[in-house]
């Protein structure tokens, strides 16, 4: 079972939530064990989560995220949490997607865009496209894992 770490925006404004219950939805849908992102779209954890020390959430995160596989994001809405988690994960030579609404390409930051990492996969959606998005980097990343220490000649 492949295990994501998702993330996405955790201020509640209530735009982009039917999205980030959309994208785990999928993620699950498509086998994937998901190690951190349900206190985004889970009030209860999320006061939970608030009254934790940030050092200690911190840990946590970093820690949830060497244990993934890969890392999906909904970019969007700009987030010093989400921007930090993003280049963690690169770090770790961690696969990342980064979901971008469609039409709002133009307000993610260069520091995202210009990124050279092989690693990083942004992707434009819509609702509709979003199912397959997601099939097709879990598709990808469960063929990584299986090519993963093999000699090919």
């Amino acid at each position: 079972m492949l295990k994501v770490y998702f993330t996405a925006l955790t201020s509640y404004d209530g735009d982009f939530h039917f999205h980030y219950r959309e994208i785990i939805r999928l993620l699950k849908k498509n086998g994937c064990q998901i190690l951190s992102g349900t206190q985004i779209i889970n009030q209860k954890l999320f006061n939970r989560d608030a009254k934790l020390k940030k050092t200690d959430i911190f840990k946590r995160e970093t820690k949830l995220i060497q244990m993934a596989d890969c890392v999906v994001a909904e970019v969007t809405k700009p987030s010093h949490g989400v921007g930090g988690e993003i280049v963690f994960a690169l770090t770790q030579t961690k696969p990342v997607l980064g979901l971008i609404y469609n039409g709002n390409e133009n307000k993610i930051s260069p520091m995202l865009t210009g990124n050279p990492s092989d690693n990083l996969f942004l992707e434009s959606y819509t609702v509709e496209q979003l199912p397959y998005k997601v099939r097709d980097f879990i598709k990808h990343i469960n063929n990584l894992k299986k090519r993963k220490g093999k000699l090919i000649v």
